[in-house]
């Protein structure tokens, strides 16, 4: 495996309160006592009854799958014009899932094109505030089915599907563990964003993206102004830490944040709109400039391992 240079990463109110049911130990307890494996070992095609809507996700169990051992879970969420078969593809997750003992999961968004939201300056819109629930409905089915550990559940996505693991960051900070977001937009309308606890990112940008800028927009924040809000919201220390770089790759991660949290931003020099270390399926929309400097993925997990959910198992 390639030396990474990690330090020891857009595609609430009482609202929220009405419908969100955060995973807990008896959800896990569930999953871990159940009788049969709902879901057979390797890769299966799987579908959820979502608000009156059947919805489809890729499931990945390791081969060494024990339904009497609590087992982390990774959800990742692919981009416009993309599905859950070329995320499979582009992060490599499912090599790493089997070295590891991780349970993988890739949902699939809708619509034309497919995707997780659409009113890209908007968030606080309905389409992806159902695309947050799609989540939380996600995690509790197979917390019901499946031995996880509540602890170390995560999620990440590639730019659309990175805004919604940041509007998960968001709103389901009781749930989620830790967060990784590659190529993602930040709206500056970011009003909804109100998480309980301070809530460990890594992030992914590459300064030559032509889908989302690197500097912003009008309607984004660029990713260094991101993490250091995040940075700043976390209660971390104001001024980060530099990574040592690495090839076109340099890094800074703020620390000394409540919650033992942490929040770190790899910038890619001449990187383009894909996912760093990843394969690249042809069809993906201006998938161009992928370093092989640094591996997202691998720089996730190893991010993930150390940001576990502060609760314990029973």
């Amino acid at each position: 495996m390639r030396r990474l240079i990690t330090a020891c990463l857009i595609g609430v109110g009482l609202s929220v309160a009405l419908w969100y049911t955060p995973v807990n130990t008896a959800q896990a307890i569930d999953g871990c006592t159940a009788s049969d494996v709902l879901y057979p070992a390797g890769e299966s095609q799987q579908t959820l009854l979502f608000e009156d809507t059947e919805r489809t996700f890729t499931l990945v169990l390791p081969p060494d799958y024990d339904s009497a051992q609590p087992m982390p879970l990774v959800l990742s969420l692919h981009g416009v014009f993309s599905d859950a078969a070329q995320q499979q593809v582009y992060t490599g997750w499912d090599a790493l899932a089997a070295r590891e003992t991780v349970i993988i999961a890739y949902p699939n968004g809708t619509g034309f094109p497919r995707r997780w939201f659409g009113d890209f300056g908007n968030f606080d819109n309905d389409e992806l505030n159902a695309s947050v629930r799609l989540m939380q409905a996600l995690i509790n089915e197979l917390s019901a089915n499946l031995c996880l550990d509540p602890a170390r559940i995560y999620i990440n996505g590639f730019s659309n599907g990175g805004g919604l693991a940041y509007k998960v960051a968001c709103t389901l900070s009781q749930t989620v563990a830790a967060v990784g977001i590659v190529s993602g937009a930040f709206p500056t309308q970011n009003a909804a964003c109100d998480p309980t606890r301070s809530v460990s990112i890594i992030v992914f940008h590459g300064d030559a993206d032509r889908v989302v800028p690197y500097d912003g927009s009008a309607d984004t924040h660029s990713p260094a102004q991101f993490a250091a809000e995040w940075g700043a919201r976390n209660g971390c220390d104001p001024t980060p830490e530099s990574l040592e770089p690495q090839g076109a790759v340099s890094g800074v991660r703020y620390v000394g944040c409540t919650d033992d949290a942490e929040v770190v931003f790899y910038s890619i020099a001449g990187g383009g709109h894909n996912w760093p270390g990843g394969g690249v399926p042809e069809s993906v929309f201006m998938a161009d400039n992928t370093t092989t400097d640094i591996s997202a993925t691998e720089a996730m997990w190893t991010f993930f391992v150390a940001h576990p959910l502060p609760i314990a198992l029973p």
